[in-house]
């Protein structure tokens, strides 16, 4: 999939429902689930016969409210997960795509303000949670070295699903979630 071919915002914002995607593979007929699954009624709302995919997503169709309720009830039972809109269970740019819409958003910097000393970008890990919807990319300054910040560069985080650069809004939304689960 090329940047141009995109999924638009709009196609994706268009769902309101949420699934979580979890640290671990589980299904809620294990018997650690048990007892919770005949007392919560956000449990009874999933089923029973419910269970992570190869990535770890739980395919259910939820409310965000009822959605980090059901994560609250996992972590409880050792298991991190987090709300995301259902729309990333099904479609994904690779990592190359991604790296060229953080490359491009680089350029344009660069082109904006002549003064930035940016290097091309690297990959880097990020936080668990962020990782579950974002590649993570760092674009190196040598300037912002010397001057001794951290992290010494600009980093991107790349939607997984539109592919667009996320806001630092955006990046606390995700980050606050994760907060209020815990």
């Amino acid at each position: 999939m090329t940047v141009s071919k995109l999924p638009s915002r709009h196609a994706l914002v268009s769902s309101e429902k949420y699934c979580l995607v979890c640290s671990d593979h589980f299904s809620f007929s294990e018997d650690r689930f048990s007892r919770v699954s005949n007392v919560d009624p956000v449990f009874e709302l999933t089923g029973k016969e419910k269970s992570t995919d190869e990535e770890g997503f739980l395919d259910a169709d939820l409310t965000l409210a009822e959605a980090m309720w059901l994560a609250r009830i996992l972590r409880g039972n050792g298991i991190r997960s987090v709300p995301v809109p259902a729309c990333y269970r099904q479609i994904r740019i690779t990592q190359d795509v991604a790296k060229d819409v953080a490359r491009n958003h680089i350029n344009r910097i660069r082109f904006d303000r002549q003064d930035v000393d940016c290097s091309d970008v690297e990959e880097i890990s990020l936080p668990w949670a962020i990782s579950r919807v974002a590649y993570g990319f760092i674009s190196k300054s040598e300037r912002m070295r010397i001057e001794g910040r951290s992290p010494a560069g600009l980093t991107l985080c790349v939607d997984r699903v539109s592919g667009r650069v996320l806001s630092p809004r955006e990046l606390l939304n995700i980050e606050l979630m994760q907060m209020l689960i815990e």
